[in-house]
């Protein structure tokens, strides 16, 4: 027995009993409602103001990946799109197996594999990374490895406070227990 593909199942759980208004086909409901989702989110998020610049933007959304899909489930399409996939338990590997329109990861991969070369990642999206500090963070390591060296040594020798004795000051002074 031939196993059904995996767009056809999809289809059939988003539309048990398709009525007029619904897609045809999973194909149809890509077309008509994830691309033009995922247009919109791009859009947005990159600010493209042209139809050129839209074309030009492969963001490479792996759908499998939760961060991306608690992203993109706002969208009405999307999140019934999240929810059959988690109803069906189809696998990383079967997900981006389907998922091949505008914004994916496949479309990110096939374009990398047409261009010979992999694109530079947005500086956009690490501009708050790049502007860190990191030497200040050492400073204050430094500090710490020294303050804690001082207070190792002297717990070392055997001087300053020991647990038995600051639990028995504690006692004497607070009143009966």
């Amino acid at each position: 027995m031939k196993k059904q593909p995996i767009p056809q199942i999809l289809y059939k759980f988003l539309f048990p009993n398709p009525g007029p208004k619904d897609p045809a086909s999973f194909d149809q409901f890509v077309h008509e409602v994830l691309d033009p989702e995922i247009r919109t989110e791009i859009a947005e998020w990159y600010n493209c103001h042209t139809p050129e610049e839209l074309e030009e933007v492969y963001p490479g959304w792996d759908y499998a990946d939760s961060n991306v899909r608690m992203r993109l489930s706002r969208y009405k399409g999307h999140n019934k799109l999240f929810k059959a996939f988690d109803k069906l338990g189809l696998s990383a590997h079967e997900i981006n197996s389907v998922v091949t329109w505008h914004g994916t990861r496949w479309e990110l991969e096939d374009w990398e594999a047409e261009a010979g070369s992999i694109r530079d990642r947005d500086p956009s999206i690490y501009d708050e990374v790049e502007d860190y500090d990191y030497d200040d963070e050492e400073e204050e390591e430094e500090e710490e490895e020294e303050e804690g060296g001082e207070a190792g040594v002297a717990a070392a020798r055997g001087e300053g406070a020991t647990q038995g004795s600051v639990t028995n000051t504690n006692r004497s002074t607070s009143g009966p227990p």
